[in-house]
């Protein structure tokens, strides 16, 4: 950090920089916790047309902290697990180039995909579990791990769903910020070319909060909106509604070749 502020830094003013950042992280990883746990009860409750106001929301995600810290810590150290496992396949693939080894790199990079969906989906329907259950840990585990195995072909089919909206979100959020940012750019480059140094500051330092904004209120949307539909499924699996398309229409069409056997 001395290096940071020209190697002329006190030491206690950077002691106090690092004590304000890990503050600042505190407190995001806190805020995020609560939002997510009072996220998901407001969103059952919104589907079920009953009223929650935001303290209700706030608090149940309060209380909830704890479990679901725990939750989301088990599930990256799993996913940290993961990544070493594959970043020492690698290796061997870079010592010895082999054709073995190139084969277990295939089969370890699909089952690190395989298992970091799987993972996802036990987090997400296992925080649901915690929130709406109000069970501990390990049988949010369980509850989740069951859910998601028994439906594999309605969650995968929610999944691409959702990574489909992603990518048309994404390519909307592009284009917005280049409408947004076009005039702001072209302001920018007639101050630097004409000295207009401050005027071409202001503007450097408005393009990048507008971009940040827009970037911010795209990021917040789409997680609301992909932690709201998996918390909504995750109700209708408990409830035994949910059914994959794919399972309807296989059903549908071997009841139609049936019928005309006879």
């Amino acid at each position: 950090m001395s290096a940071w502020l020209g190697g002329t830094g006190p030491l206690w003013l950077e002691i106090l920089m690092g004590f304000l950042v890990t503050v600042c992280l505190l407190v995001i990883l806190v805020l995020a916790i609560v939002c997510q746990a009072g996220l998901i009860k407001s969103v059952i409750s919104l589907d079920k047309a009953k009223r929650i106001t935001p303290n209700q929301a706030i608090q149940s995600g309060v209380k909830l902290f704890w479990p679901a810290l725990k939750f989301n810590i088990l599930s990256k150290v799993f996913l940290i697990a993961l990544l070493f496992g594959f970043s020492w396949v690698i290796s061997l693939v870079v010592l010895d180039n082999s054709l073995l080894n190139l084969v277990m790199y295939a089969t370890a990079f699909v089952v690190l995909v395989i298992a970091v969906i799987v993972v996802h989906f036990i987090t997400v329907f296992g925080i649901a579990s915690l929130v709406l259950k109000k069970t501990d840990v390990v049988h949010a585990v369980k509850n989740a791990f069951r859910l998601f195995s028994k439906n594999i072909v309605l969650n995968l089919e929610m999944g691409l769903i959702l990574f489909c909206i992603n990518i048309v979100v994404g390519l909307a959020g592009v284009i917005a910020i280049i409408v947004v940012e076009a005039p702001l750019i072209l302001v920018y480059m007639l101050a630097s070319l004409t000295s207009w140094n401050l005027l071409a500051l202001l503007f450097s330092v408005l393009m990048l909060v507008v971009f940040v904004a827009v970037l911010l209120v795209l990021v917040a949307w789409s997680s609301t909106f992909q932690l709201a539909s998996w918390v909504i499924l995750f109700d209708e699996l408990e409830a035994n509604r949910g059914e994959a398309k794919v399972s309807r229409l296989t059903a549908h069409l071997i009841k139609r070749l049936t019928r005309k056997r006879k």
